[in-house]
């Protein structure tokens, strides 16, 4: 059971073991086939699927094949690429659909639980979609959603998972924080602006890149998060990129350029000390070069500094100085932020609108405390002030003493 095409597949352990027990059973090898068994009910149960046709339908997505590439480029597969793919979808289907029980309990007397309904079958619905055509050993059909899948969402890990870190590699989050996107009170109108930017990239429309401004705790963070929510199911995926990897971007945007999705580069907490000078390499990636930027690439940074770069007043030359090069380096540090093309300004939360967050977290974590209000507004005032992460500590503490 070899592939020409889907050599992720031949990585996988479930279709090593899977070939194994054809062999062990084929050659009468008892302990050999149980053993083999045992680790294919095993991966099933480590990935949470209901059976061998989720498990390979997952991976069909995740592979890395040279078909898949071409699909996901939307090229055509030329007629030798589609004879090798149809070929190595057969032999998939085969290999999935055979009662591997019933054929294991030919050769041995010992109870062998089932490789049906092992998992909760949780998936996607492309993931729903090509499981039952394994499961109705439809290979036309296998590889005609394959090629829309693949158009649509790519292949891969971007295919995958909606979000990510970079670190020398794009790693996957299986789980991102947005459930407290829905508490952001007071800024309709700058949440209502970063929508409109970010359908106009998932659209193909004229997009900017995006600083967001504010305090410390107003939702800045909260906000980017909670466009995975709402677009991921549209192509939206996400890379965070820390401070300390800043100078892998040109590397980062190569490697996206050619994937279907649209992708936010997320910048949090951005800021840089007076001196620095790694502002630089994103300051002309920004403006772009000779080489053209990727249109379904932008930058989303977060800041408490307006201008990102540290500045004191001391710093800021005299109107009446006539020293031409200290403007100069003075304009160089405000620059940055000036190429970012839509700038939103998330104002300090008010005591009314903490408040409000404090309601809705309660309400929707089932924290039930008596005087909520007049404990929140003390708890600000004894700590970091009014804002949603105050909000969120706050309630935080509640459910520790809760749990006590």
């Amino acid at each position: 059971m070899m592939f020409y095409l889907l050599s992720g597949l031949e990585d996988k352990k479930w279709w090593q073991r899977l070939v194994d027990l054809e062999r062990a059973i084929e050659r009468g090898q008892i302990q050999e086939a149980h053993g083999a068994y045992r680790d294919v009910f095993r991966c099933l149960v480590e990935r949470g699927c209901c059976d061998l046709t989720q498990i390979a339908a997952e991976d069909l997505l995740g592979c890395n094949s040279d078909g898949g590439r071409d699909l996901g480029s939307g090229a055509l597969l030329t007629d030798s690429l589609n004879c090798a793919l149809s070929l190595d979808i057969e032999c998939l289907i085969s290999a999935i659909n055979r009662d591997w029980e019933e054929l294991l309990a030919a050769i041995t007397d010992r109870p062998i639980p089932s490789l049906q309904g092992v998992g909760s079958g949780t998936m996607s619905p492309e993931v729903g979609q090509l499981s039952a055509c394994i499961k109705e050993a439809d290979s036309i059909g296998v590889i005609r959603l394959l090629e829309s899948i693949y158009r649509k969402i790519g292949l891969g890990r971007f295919a995958q998972h909606h979000a990510f870190v970079w670190q020398q590699d794009f790693i996957a989050l299986p789980r991102v924080e947005t459930d407290d996107s829905n508490i952001l009170f007071d800024v309709d109108d700058q949440l209502d602006r970063l929508v409109s930017n970010t359908e106009a990239l998932l659209t193909g429309s004229f997009s900017q890149d995006v600083l967001l401004y504010g305090p410390r705790g107003t939702g800045k963070s909260t906000a980017i998060r909670g466009l995975l929510k709402q677009f991921a199911g549209q192509g939206l995926r996400m890379v965070e990129v820390r401070r300390e990897h800043l100078n892998d971007l040109t590397s980062i945007l190569s490697q996206l350029a050619h994937h279907p999705q649209r992708f936010v580069v997320f910048l949090d907490d951005l800021s840089f000390e007076k001196g620095e000078v790694g502002y630089r390499n994103l300051k002309s990636l920004i403006e772009g070069g000779l080489e053209r930027r990727p249109i379904n690439v932008r930058f989303y940074a977060t800041s408490n500094r307006r201008h990102l770069i540290r500045e004191n007043f001391t710093d800021r030359p005299d109107p009446l100085d006539d020293d031409v090069n200290r403007w100069d380096s003075h304009n160089e540090n405000l620059s940055l932020a000036d190429r970012f093309g839509l700038t939103i300004t998330f104002p300090n939360q008010t005591q009314h609108s903490y408040v409000r967050i404090v309601e809705q977290l309660a309400a929707q974590e089932g924290v039930l405390e008596p005087h909520l209000t007049k404990k929140a507004i003390r708890y600000a005032d004894w700590g970091n002030g009014y804002s949603g992460r105050t909000a969120r500590q706050f309630i935080d503490s509640l459910k520790i003493h809760l749990n006590d």
